[in-house]
């Protein structure tokens, strides 16, 4: 094997581009010179063709829960593109109850534990949760007020020594003593009447006294006390029943209303008890029985008189209930009889009834009728035509 031996000498190291610089005349640092060698910007270049349209976004239309499993609640969500995808919550379970709080403390009594009560101090008060007082619930003051400045009593034997209520001074004080007097009538509340000329020869107008039932007294004889005035009388005399108003309306399904009005209505089912006129009000959507004959009828109702109904003859009695209307109801259509106006005047309607019926009557005596049936004999006798008798 044969070797060779060489040597080599190195160079000495050249100088930086800086250092050149440096050489070359150039003042500052490093750093200076670095920015030095940034030239002046370009001027713009023209603009680059238009990249292509990128697709369409797809935004959220609706978040909606379309299940529940216990407590894991699954949402949809539905996309702008009609895609959907799903995202499920789970709730927590539901926390336990708190324990219940401490009964309250009832307040058993009050009463003044410090304070003397005397004018111008406080007093303090206690309130005590048992009645052994070892339950405290706590105290509160009461300040007293102080007493007025005034000192003295005015004595009733002193300034009123005639006893009749009137302090003896004020009684002998003089008009002319007495300050502010009112001038006119007017000072008084009372209206002046105005000036006018007149005479008494004319007809004085006549006046109008109102007097209640109980004033119009009644003659009686042979010791008769009980119909002492114009109330009691009509209290056995006349018969209650609506007398004016209400006026019925159908409703067009099955149910009426009726219009308020004045009735006469006794208390109670009592003929001899006391008959009052009273005002009904309004009533609305009054239903009926469907396919039965309806009695509508006005009752006392403890002095606030309504309507009722019932499909029962027996439910009024013309004393505290009083009959208004009869109705037949077959679905909405309905048959009505006015009978609010039989209440009325039930004397001179008996006498019509009367004569309608029996319009010639045989009351003693004799009567032959004849073999045909179309003629009559008369005998000797009495007879009657409504309320009215002849003597034959």
């Amino acid at each position: 094997m044969t070797t060779t031996t060489f040597n080599v000498t190195n160079g000495i190291n050249g100088l930086s581009a800086y250092e050149v610089a440096v050489a070359n005349g150039f003042v500052g640092t490093q750093a200076a010179w670095l920015a030095s060698l940034v030239g002046p910007q370009g001027i713009q270049g023209i603009q680059g063709v238009q990249g292509i349209q990128g697709l369409t976004g797809n935004g959220i239309a609706s978040i909606v829960l379309t299940s529940t499993v216990g407590l894991t609640k699954t949402y949809t969500i539905t996309f702008t593109d009609t895609t959907t995808t799903t995202f499920s919550v789970t709730d927590g379970t539901n926390g336990t109850n708190g324990t219940n709080g401490i009964d309250g403390q009832d307040i058993d009594h009050v009463n003044k534990t410090a304070g003397t009560g005397a004018p111008g101090t406080t007093d303090t008060y206690t309130v005590w949760g048992n009645l052994g007082e070892t339950i405290n619930l706590g105290t509160f003051t009461v300040y007293n007020g102080a007493n007025g400045t005034g000192t003295g009593d005015m004595l009733k034997a002193t300034y009123d020594t005639t006893n009749n209520g009137i302090v003896d001074a004020a009684e002998t004080v003089p008009w002319s003593g007495v300050s502010t007097t009112p001038t006119t009538l007017t000072g008084y509340g009372i209206t002046d009447a105005a000036t006018s000329t007149h005479n008494h020869t004319g007809v004085y107008a006549p006046v109008v006294h109102t007097h209640v039932s109980t004033d119009v007294s009644i003659a009686s004889t042979n010791g008769a006390a009980h119909i002492v005035n114009s109330q009691v009388a009509m209290n056995h005399a006349w018969s209650a029943g609506i007398t004016d108003g209400g006026a019925i309306t159908n409703n067009g399904d099955g149910t009426i209303s009726i219009a308020a009005g004045e009735a006469m209505l006794r208390a109670s089912a009592d003929p001899h008890t006391t008959l009052y006129a009273v005002g009904f009000a309004a009533q609305a959507n009054i239903t009926l029985t469907n396919n039965a004959t309806n009695y509508v009828y006005l009752q006392w109702n403890a002095g606030v008189p309504n309507f009722a109904v019932s499909t029962s003859t027996t439910a009024f009695n013309c004393l505290d209930k009083c009959i208004a209307y009869t109705i037949a109801r077959e679905g909405t259509k309905l048959y009505v009889i006015d009978a609010k106006e039989q209440n009325v005047d039930t004397g001179t309607k008996m006498r019509r009834l009367f004569l309608s019926f029996a319009n010639f009557i045989h009351a003693t005596g004799g009567s032959v009728l004849g073999a045909s049936g179309l003629s009559v004999t008369v005998t000797p006798g009495i007879y009657g035509n409504s309320s009215t008798s002849s003597s034959i």
